[in-house]
Order: structure tokens, then sequence, then C-alpha cells
């Protein structure tokens, strides 16, 4: 195989692994959209909830959103300084 076109397979390599980067970051931050507009709804459930119930069960659904997220950003960080 002459140098051309070994180097024409690694361009058409890097770039296939480049946008499938770029997919998985557009998706991510899709996902992250996603979770804050669900932590702003659970966030005025709890305001608007009157029993202590289901109050605490909100509660805890908003740590596990919140923790999604920090998880989230956490790898969309990771993902965008490669």
């Amino acid at each position: 195989m002459n140098k051309i076109k070994l180097l024409n397979k690694l361009n058409d390599f890097f770039d296939t692994e480049k946008s499938k980067q770029l997919e998985e970051i557009a998706s991510l931050q899709q996902v992250l959209s996603q979770l804050a507009h669900k932590k702003t709804k659970t966030q005025k459930r709890i305001q608007q909830c009157h029993d202590h119930t289901l109050k605490k069960a909100l509660l805890l659904e908003l740590s596990v959103i919140e923790a999604h997220i920090d998880k989230g950003n956490k790898l969309l960080q990771q993902l965008t300084e490669e």
C-alpha cells in the first residue's frame, strides 16, 4: 500500500472517530438539558407539595437528578478536553 492510500485511510479513521465524539457530545448535551428541565419541574412540585411523605420522595428524586447532572457534566468536560 502506498503512503497516500495509507494516509487517506488514517484520515478517514480519525474523521469517523471525531464525528462519533461530536455526536456523543450533542447527545449528552440534550440529555443534560432534559435533566435540567426535570429538575426544575421537581423543584416546583416540592414547593407546592403539602404531604410530608410525597415531599420526602420528591427530595430523593431531586438528589438523584442532581447526581446525574453532575456526572453528565463531568463526562461532558472529559469529552470536550480530548
